[in-house]
């Protein structure tokens, strides 16, 4: 269990069931987690964290179907974005800070040929990946070996919508 004091007690993190549950002081103890000096308070509200729980990452601006009710305003890809090695050290520094979850976008994130190791990093890191994505750009080849596997253990139901490339999780790439 991934968890993070905080001054009313903490947040304590689960993947199976998948949640996020702010605890009190007392609750930390009963899970056998100690005190912390984040403790040394007699404030015990829920106000600022220490971290955030979620970090949303725009990865790219990139996007070639430019909707043109984009709030990115995306379309070309800026020419100062982060490389590779740039988005593991800065997933370093939220994992150091036990932030949870990562939200991995932009601009359309399937455009950046780095976005699944980008994912995979943050795993590693103990970050939960999440790709906000248009779903334009996934085809059976991209869902097999990096959706499909993962929503067959988890989801009693896929729906799949609006899509020019329609498949279904039954389908073969």
């Amino acid at each position: 269990m991934k968890y993070r004091f905080e001054n009313f007690g903490g947040i304590i993190a689960s993947q199976a069931p998948p949640f996020l549950a702010f605890v009190d002081r007392d609750y930390m103890r009963q899970l056998g987690l100690g005190d912390s000096p984040l403790w040394d308070t007699e404030d015990e509200s829920v106000g600022l964290l220490s971290a955030p729980t979620e970090v949303h990452f725009a990865i790219t601006n990139k996007c070639s179907l430019k909707c043109p009710h984009c709030y990115m305003a995306a379309g070309q890809k800026d020419e100062k974005e982060m490389d590779t090695d740039s988005f593991k050290r800065a997933l370093d520094v939220l994992a150091q800070m036990k932030v949870f979850h990562i939200a991995l976008g932009g601009g359309e994130a399937m455009e950046r040929d780095d976005l699944f190791e980008i994912a995979k990093y943050a795993k590693q890191k103990g970050l939960v990946p999440n790709l906000t994505v248009s779903g334009a750009k996934i085809t059976p080849k991209i869902a097999y070996p990096n959706f499909i596997p993962f929503l067959h253990r988890r989801a009693r139901r896929i729906i799949v919508s609006d899509t020019n490339n329609g498949f279904l999780p039954g389908d073969q790439p």
